[in-house]
């Protein structure tokens, strides 16, 4: 194909191929963050007593209630993953490479220049 062909295809400066989001409109998590930050009513589970809190925060607490209440380890485990962050899996690469990858394959006890000399040939 010739270079004349491909800048006959290429976009054209200026040129939308699509609308996307408008210009300064807000994104998702924005949009999440200010609902979340909404302060409403709520009732207090330390003291029993009706308190202006969060969203976020009346979230939080009900789904600590959910893990408590119902033994809901979901909950449970999505509660410690934000108060402390998800555990990192370790891998232990020792016992990785003193197992051959492959049972039946047999072990090349060749030197690579030798391989490489005779290809030549």
């Amino acid at each position: 194909m010739a270079k004349e062909d491909i800048v006959k295809y290429q976009f054209k400066k200026g040129h939308k191929m699509a609308t996307g989001r408008p210009e300064g409109s807000q994104n998702r998590s924005t949009i999440a963050r200010k609902w979340l930050a909404a302060m409403t009513k709520g009732i207090n589970p330390e003291t029993g007593e009706e308190q202006s809190m969060t969203l976020e925060e009346r979230m939080t607490l009900a789904q600590i209630s959910k893990a408590i209440s119902s033994k809901d380890t979901p909950a449970y485990n999505a509660i410690i993953n934000s108060a402390y962050g998800m555990a990192k899996e370790t891998i232990d690469l020792t016992q990785i490479a003193e197992q051959p990858l492959f049972e039946d394959v047999q072990k090349d006890n060749s030197d690579t220049e030798d391989t490489e000399a005779n290809q030549e040939e």
